[in-house]
């Protein structure tokens, strides 16, 4: 059993870290198509990079500009299909790093 839950925790690793370079993916492939077709928007979020001009306000605006929906306004294809791939790499990783802990603790207990 322990020898199991060390093996699902390293998967669950791995599948977590793709997830974070697929979030950094679309979310840097959101922002470059914010800054090139809607600067209004883009501005309105504090002009947010992936890495540079990324404070916490940016961030915190850029995932309310997912999560409540607004990149419909828009009416962009493109935009709207990135945002729908953000959002569910976000609620995928919400569900993994619980079970990457439950694994973790069961590493814990078990040595």
């Amino acid at each position: 059993m322990e020898e199991l839950a060390g093996l699902l925790f390293g998967v669950t690793w791995i599948l977590f870290g793709i997830i974070v370079l697929l979030n950094f993916y679309f979310v840097g492939s959101l922002l470059k198509q914010l800054k090139e077709k809607y600067q209004s928007v883009w501005n309105s979020l504090g002009s947010p990079t992936l890495f540079w001009n990324s404070s916490p306000k940016n961030q915190i605006a850029t995932i309310g500009f997912v999560y409540k929906g607004k990149y419909k306004q828009l009416n962009d294809s493109a935009v709207t299909q990135t945002c729908k791939k953000i959002f569910l790499i976000h609620i995928i990783g919400y569900i993994m790093f619980p079970i990457m802990v439950i694994f973790y603790l069961i590493m814990i207990a078990k040595s």
